[in-house]
């Protein structure tokens, strides 16, 4: 399940990631469905995926393979986007940095505009540095992103 938030505020997309979960819901959505279609939405410049919710120790090498490949049929303006990935453990780490490896590979991400941190201050700090100027309280977004509050589900 994937919920959608966007932080107005600091013109960011939070994805909370939760169980259960599947690399199709993350195709649908880069197929045009919501919320990317929503005409009140900006377009994509800098995305959050939390991914703390959702246990990734099930996908396998060749599901992220799969992904990558699918990744590189859709628009660039969608898929080279700002990303940072908030997990919550170094196997996540490891395997959000596995699947990034095959984007890269795949000419659909740049290793410079990803993130992937068990950290929400690195991940709060990181996006900041994007932007001229950034309002406070992205962090505390987060948290209260984590557990499920002021959210949109899409």
């Amino acid at each position: 399940m994937i919920d959608h938030t966007y932080l107005r505020d600091f013109g960011v997309h939070h994805l909370r990631v939760r169980d259960p979960f599947s690399l199709d819901e993350f195709r649908a959505l880069l197929s045009g469905g919501a919320p990317f279609d929503d005409v009140d939405i900006p377009p994509l410049k800098t995305i959050i995926i939390d991914l703390r919710g959702v246990d990734l120790s099930g996908l396998t090498d060749a599901e992220m393979r799969r992904h990558a490949m699918f990744k590189s049929t859709v628009d660039k303006s969608i898929t080279n986007v700002n990303c940072a990935y908030l997990v919550d453990s170094v196997e996540a780490q490891a395997k959000v940095r596995l699947a990034l490896v095959y984007s890269a590979l795949s000419d659909v991400t740049s290793e410079a505009k990803t993130l992937v941190s068990e950290r929400p201050d690195e991940v709060e700090s990181w996006v900041s540095g994007l932007m001229p100027e950034t309002p406070p309280g992205l962090l505390d977004q987060l948290e209260a992103l984590k557990d499920g509050s002021a959210r949109k589900q899409v």
